[in-house]
């Protein structure tokens, strides 16, 4: 089950709200909360740094989505620049998908390359869907596919 630990502010610096609920960032125990409510491993999306990892881990998360939400967060750093360093202090106690800005092979192998466990691809497919249903999607994923094996079965 994946959980968001960030949100960002609105456009007048307010909390954003959904549905008239202000939201804000989650707090350890809130999160630890989530952990406690459910015997499915809990997701923490938008880490972004060390400190954001050790609160997941503190929580009893099942792993991390490195996020800034694709730039909603515009002053976010960008997932893979933070990911060196968290995945160094996590150890592979986790794992650790990132999201935001994955959008061919190359970016997939990128995020892998730099200790990611696997990615996430939301708006590319969003995309395909809006111009081509299912055939866009199948079409997306087979050529990220291509692009991805083509760097990972060559590289030394």
């Amino acid at each position: 089950m994946g959980v968001d630990i960030d949100h960002p502010f609105a456009g007048n610096g307010d909390y954003d709200e959904v549905d008239g609920i202000p939201m804000r960032p989650m707090s350890t125990d809130d999160l630890a909360d989530v952990v406690c409510a459910t015997k499915l491993p809990v997701i923490a999306k938008g880490v972004l740094s060390v400190h954001d990892g050790r609160r997941a881990l503190a929580a009893g998360c099942g792993g991390i989505v490195l996020s800034h939400h694709n730039n909603r967060i515009e002053y976010a750093i960008p997932p893979l620049m933070a990911l060196p360093e968290i995945r160094d202090f996590v150890k592979g106690r986790m794992p650790i998908f990132v999201d935001c800005e994955i959008a061919t092979g190359m970016d997939a192998y990128k995020a892998l390359a730099l200790g990611a466990t696997a990615v996430c691809i939301g708006r590319p497919l969003m995309t395909a869907i809006k111009e081509n249903d299912s055939v866009g999607v199948r079409d997306y994923l087979n050529k990220a596919t291509d692009d991805f094996a083509r760097l990972w079965l060559t590289r030394v």
